[in-house]
């Protein structure tokens, strides 16, 4: 028979199991979508909330810093809570409480109140990724995971892209408050759905036996410590800190770098930054397919942030023709897309048994850690005239990055608790 290169076909050995399959990796990615489009929707806001709120701009920025901080600091205890009470109920939650979140912004639109439902919502956010990658790693077959993971990642993308667009028209139908609250409820229905499905993102019985640390004796802090003090964790987080750092150098300050260091024209230099993000879109999902053909992740990895360093810094040496520079940052965005099921291939690798969700929670701080660095370098190199600096070093940092993948053993650290 020959191969399917089908993102979601050939998922299951029978019709059944594949019917389970997609419906698996439909459901986490709806959740990883909006949880995507939850944090995309107040900055499009926000000449609108500065009047309506009499705030400032940087008092708005707050709003998502203390988002970013609460998720960064209670992802990892929540990954462990993954492992003890089961990710589907908590993503469940995660989807309601950021539902009800958007919804009593809407309902009660001060800013302390805005603050306070931003931080409930920060810890919402933060059950997501250890509870996305636990179900995903229980209920997807081996052969099928890269293309699970490429999907899950793609429709978080795809929530974030979709976000200023569907909030600035809602506001323009019923007004801002309006819009927020719809979308809340959206929140709501979803969360609804996934209770209705809930059989889907259970895990197995199987899975619960063979995880005896999980079903009979819950990874206790010591554990805990032990396990993310090792040295493929500690790498892996050191990783994902890095892939956070330099993207933003593109992806925030792409089109700012470029108005400055070149006088490209704004539509022109969003139009390169629009390609970049679409290449991205593309590059995750080309990702999935090859995750799912190769057992060298670590390779597909330094590839392709060679190439995205490479096309990154091309990018920056010089004024270029907004076709060329537009045709340059696709190519880099394809090359930057490409390793991310790999990625999240590796850190499944380095999870031991009964930990995913914990191993999980805890790298993926690393988001959270390199975007509050990234920004700060790229914005000093704007704030101090040199953005010609900007493309240079996101490339190199991306060409470091890869290299450090290869420094990851690709085991699984022994749990604790299953060792004695």
């Amino acid at each position: 028979m020959a191969a399917d290169t089908t993102l979601t076909d050939d998922l299951g050995p029978s019709p059944r199991a594949h019917g389970e399959t997609r419906a698996v990796i439909s459901l986490v990615s709806v959740a990883h979508f909006y949880s995507h489009l939850f944090f995309m929707l107040l900055p499009p806001l926000y000449p609108i909330l500065t009047g309506a709120l009499s705030v400032d701009y940087t008092q708005l920025a707050w709003l998502l810093v203390v988002f970013n901080v609460v998720t960064g600091l209670t992802q990892a205890p929540l990954g462990v809570l993954v492992d003890r009470i089961g990710a589907g109920k908590l993503l469940i939650a995660a989807v309601a409480i950021q539902g009800v979140a958007l919804a009593g912004i809407a309902v009660f639109p001060t800013y302390p109140l805005m603050m306070i439902a931003m931080g409930i919502a920060g810890v919402a956010n933060a059950i997501y990724h250890p509870a996305d990658y636990a179900i995903l790693s229980h209920r997807i077959p081996s052969d099928a995971m890269g293309r699970a993971f490429a999907v899950h990642t793609f429709s978080g993308f795809m929530g974030g892209a979709v976000a200023p667009s569907a909030v600035i028209a809602l506001t323009t139908l019923w007004g801002w408050q309006a819009a927020l609250g719809f979308i809340g409820v959206t929140g709501l229905v979803m969360a609804a759905v996934l209770f209705a499905s809930r059989s889907a993102l259970i895990e197995p019985e199987a899975d619960q036996e063979a995880d005896a640390q999980k079903s009979k004796a819950p990874l206790s802090w010591r554990e805990w410590f032990a396990i993310m003090s090792s040295r493929p964790i500690l790498l892996t987080l050191v990783f994902w800190i890095l892939i956070s750092a330099s993207s933003n150098g593109v992806t925030y300050f792409a089109v700012s770098a470029l108005t400055e260091a070149f006088a490209t024209p704004l539509v022109a230099a969003n139009i390169a930054l629009t390609a970049y993000l679409v290449g991205g879109s593309m590059g995750i999902l080309a990702g999935g397919l090859i995750g799912d053909r190769t057992t060298h992740h670590q390779w597909v990895v330094v590839f392709g942030c060679a190439g995205a360093g490479i096309g990154t810094i091309a990018a920056g040496l010089t004024q270029l023709p907004t076709v060329v520079l537009a045709g340059v940052l696709f190519i880099a965005g394809i090359a930057w897309g490409i390793p991310t099921p790999s990625r999240d291939l590796l850190a499944r690798a380095v999870a031991p048994k009964g930990a995913t969700g914990a191993v999980f929670g805890f790298v993926s701080t690393g988001f959270n850690i390199g975007g509050v660095i990234g920004p700060l370098v790229f914005a000093y190199f704007l704030d101090h005239h040199m953005p010609e600096w900007v493309f240079p070093v996101s490339g190199a940092l991306m060409i470091v990055t890869g290299l450090l993948v290869l420094a990851i053993p690709e085991r699984k650290p022994v749990n604790p608790s299953a060792a004695s």
